[in-house]
């Protein structure tokens, strides 16, 4: 009885291979245009003077108020506290802060809130309309925040 070699074995396993591999990307154009997506949702990052003091997130609006929100930087880059923000469905959002010292940040309250929408073309996920508004920033200094952006001092729930 002679015995194969090892080259002949993987030979005869090639033609079940190559079945597989091509059964495996028969779904794929290798000549499709490959999606470039900006990060889904929202983030929102706390300077470092107020990231102590953060008391509560309060997530409002059809598209934020079943969002998943975890914190993904927690005294990255120079003491800023940052929280991914993904809303489950298209619709309204408003973001507010309530601080321990009494401060209450906003961003995109009424009468101006965030819509959230379905991607363009490939890419499906939830972003904000316009992208623009992606990275909210809660800090006092007036540079950080735009107009829709506002911090009070006033009391949690007042």
């Amino acid at each position: 009885m002679t015995r194969a070699t090892p080259l002949r074995e993987w030979f005869g396993a090639c033609p079940g291979l190559l079945f597989a591999c091509s059964f495996a990307t028969a779904g794929c154009d290798p000549g499709a245009t490959e999606c470039s997506c900006r990060p889904t949702g929202l983030l929102l990052q706390i300077c470092p003077d107020l990231a102590p003091q953060v008391q509560q997130i309060e997530l409002t609006g059809s598209a934020c108020a079943t969002a998943t929100r975890r914190i993904v930087d927690a005294g990255a880059e120079g003491g800023w506290t940052s929280y991914d923000i993904q809303p489950q469905v298209p619709g309204q959002c408003t973001v507010e802060v309530f601080f321990k010292n009494g401060l209450t940040f906003t961003a995109n309250g009424q009468p101006n809130p965030l819509n959230i929408t379905r991607g363009p073309g490939c890419c499906t996920g939830l972003y904000p309309d316009p992208l623009s508004a992606a990275e909210i920033q809660a800090c006092p200094q007036s540079d950080a925040a735009a107009d829709s952006e506002t911090i009070s001092d006033s009391a949690p729930g007042s």
